[in-house]
């Protein structure tokens, strides 16, 4: 019986880091008794490139300034009680992590408590952000225009004009 135990759980874990591995999304788990990174997930290994085994030598690597690299600390602190506090995961915001071949990505940080294990998700958002400023530049250069831009529906009717429409027309939007 307790053979057919141990096989079950070690089934079950390898389940669960298969599991883990093949989402898109980065993990690490770091024991908070020992600062010690016990498992990065197949994607974080990718994206980053970093091999860290302690939290701080994580800190190190990904915020190599260490100004920005003690904000990333501060910000993180309040976090951290958050986490512990609620026993949910926590959304810790966007910090800029810079990978083993010096490339920066933008990532949203999430954490959670289990035990003495902080449970660590990033998001890469690097994409998304570089198409909102994207996004944002465009709508500039649209709005401010002194070309006439008008955009219409499918059934004709204008629902949206720029600046040079206002002042060709000389009505506003």
């Amino acid at each position: 019986t307790r053979k057919r135990e141990e096989e079950m759980r070690h089934k079950s874990e390898t389940r669960l880091r298969t599991v883990i591995d093949s989402s898109p999304f980065p993990v690490a788990i770091v024991d908070l008794q020992d600062d010690k990174i016990h498992y990065w997930s197949r994607s974080a290994l990718t994206l980053f490139g970093h091999t860290a085994t302690t939290a701080s030598e994580w800190y190190e690597m990904a915020y190599p300034d260490p100004a920005y690299r003690q904000d990333v600390i501060n910000r993180w602190q309040p976090c951290l009680e958050e986490a512990k506090s609620s026993g949910k995961s926590v959304n810790t915001g966007e910090y800029r992590v810079t990978c083993r071949d010096g490339s920066v990505l933008i990532c949203e940080l999430h954490a959670a408590l289990i035990d003495d294990s902080l449970i660590v998700t990033f998001d890469n958002i690097t994409k998304r952000k570089s198409d909102e400023k994207n996004i944002r530049r465009f709508a500039t250069v649209v709005r401010d225009s002194n070309d006439a831009l008008l955009i219409k529906d499918f059934d004709g009717r204008i629902t949206a004009w720029n600046r040079g429409a206002e002042l060709m027309y000389g009505y506003s939007e």
